[in-house]
């Protein structure tokens, strides 16, 4: 009889034991399920503020390849559907450069001398490059170099002006990332020089130009394909310089020996095709720009208070 009574109470300590430990391991996988469900909403709910902007990585500060959903120079940008793979984003920042061929005409008033006739309207092409480089979470900074060197004939004249200009700008700049858009904003140091030769062959010239100079870039997706996409681009920029004119005193529109302030404003727009190529993206782009060049510096008449440039820019990038 005690025999049987501690073989049944053996049996029933082994049942409870047993069952406690089942119990014991439903409840740690509940618990490890209940964490990975957490870190499930917290990946979901980092996924849709990734839409929204550039996103670091909080160990390496570099850019999640899920975070863009549109590929694009300067950051990282990534193809959906399954079309695309993760290896045409740089996920931990890029280099990018720009060469932009502008077929810029010279815009001045029209009663440019003293028979009223006005500038010839040619194209002259105007290059102008570009080298930056952008982290994961879309900070940077580039290199812009623009040059213009030609000569402009007097309408009904055998007479021409001429414009030498040599441009930097150096410039921190910040990606804000959207869905399907994004804007880059910019501001830095431009420096410089600007040799002006009237129809006498008389030249002066700033060779110390240094300002301020500021700028937004924004781009649009307009359509879009399984490697490539289609965007809408535009942008501004603003510019304060100042320098010293020096040259021959008989230069018939800038008058020499003088300070000057110059403000520069530039706007362009156009549209911008895009392709993945593994790693790289690739892009060109068409666009039209104005610039306009305002003095304080000019003689009595005031022939040359403002100088524009004008006309078609084609643009051909890469970014990897």
């Amino acid at each position: 009889m005690k025999a049987t009574i501690t073989r049944t109470a053996l049996a029933m300590a082994g049942m409870v034991l047993c069952f406690g430990q089942l119990h014991a391991e439903e409840l740690g996988y509940s618990e490890l399920e209940n964490r990975l469900a957490k870190i499930e909403n917290q990946l979901a709910g980092q996924n849709g503020l990734q839409q929204a902007s550039h996103c670091c990585d909080s160990a390496d500060g570099c850019c999640d390849v899920g975070c863009c959903d549109a590929c694009g120079g300067g950051g990282c940008g990534c193809c959906d559907a399954g079309c695309c793979t993760g290896s045409c984003c740089p996920s931990c920042g890029s280099v990018y450069a720009e060469v932009q061929f502008l077929f810029l005409r010279a815009h001045a008033q029209e009663d440019f001398d003293d028979e009223g006739s006005k500038l010839d309207e040619n194209h002259d092409i105007s290059p102008r490059f570009i080298l930056g480089y952008e982290n994961g979470c879309g900070m940077g900074g580039r290199i812009r170099y623009w040059n213009y060197d030609h000569s402009t004939g007097i309408e009904n004249t055998n007479d021409s002006i001429a414009f030498q200009m040599n441009i930097v700008d150096l410039e921190a700049t910040q990606r804000f990332q959207g869905c399907r858009s994004d804007v880059l904003l910019s501001g830095g140091v431009r420096l410089g020089s600007w040799d002006s030769t009237d129809d006498d062959n008389d030249t002066v010239s700033i060779d110390n130009l240094l300002g301020l100079t500021m700028a937004a870039d924004m781009r649009s997706q307009f359509a879009r394909g399984c490697n490539s996409e289609l965007n809408l681009v535009g942008g501004g920029r603003m510019s304060l310089l100042g320098g010293d004119w020096d040259g021959n005193e008989d230069h018939d529109f800038i008058a020499t020996d003088r300070d000057d302030n110059i403000f520069v404003w530039e706007l362009y727009a156009g549209v911008e095709y895009g392709v993945c190529y593994y790693d790289t993206y690739l892009f060109t782009r068409l666009a039209y720009e104005i610039q306009m060049w305002h003095s304080a510096v000019v003689d009595s008449s005031g022939d040359l208070d403002t100088l524009g440039f004008v006309g078609p820019a084609w643009t051909i990038g890469m970014a990897f």
